[in-house]
């Protein structure tokens, strides 16, 4: 087990994020922890969340920022060949989209109409064949 990265958040707690190989399907597992600013756990005060997304490849050439984001959202993604961003909450629930130009290698995304939460981005690709997948913070 993986722990990359470790947030502040505006609301004083953090945000720890890592991944995992499962040792008997060797399936990738991005996980999530939100604690408030004494070290409890939460989810926008009111909900525990180890939000827990399967990752099919290595995040090799992907990054986010800012992260924590407000209102925009930048990715960077080496190689090229990406259709798609498509944007999950903690849930699962599918709750933004994005088609691409197949040929860029940065994209913007528009996170305004977003909650404050933890959220996964997806990139896909044209036959919505899943290429990799990042946590970030939308405060």
């Amino acid at each position: 087990m993986n722990a990359y990265d470790l947030e502040i958040t505006q609301d004083g707690g953090f945000a720890f994020v890592g991944n995992y190989r499962h040792a008997e399907t060797g399936n990738f597992f991005n996980w999530v922890v939100k604690t408030d600013a004494c070290g409890e756990e939460i989810f926008n005060g009111c909900q525990a969340v180890i939000g827990v997304v399967e990752e099919k490849t290595s995040n090799t050439g992907l990054s986010l920022y800012p992260n924590p984001a407000n209102a925009l959202l930048m990715i960077d993604y080496k190689p090229a060949g990406i259709y798609s961003i498509n944007i999950y909450d903690t849930m699962g629930k599918l709750v933004l989209q994005q088609n691409t130009d197949p040929f860029a290698t940065q994209f913007l995304v528009d996170l305004s109409e977003l909650s404050t939460s933890i959220y996964e981005v997806r990139l896909s690709e044209v036959d919505d064949t899943f290429r990799t997948s990042a946590i970030f913070i939308k405060e």
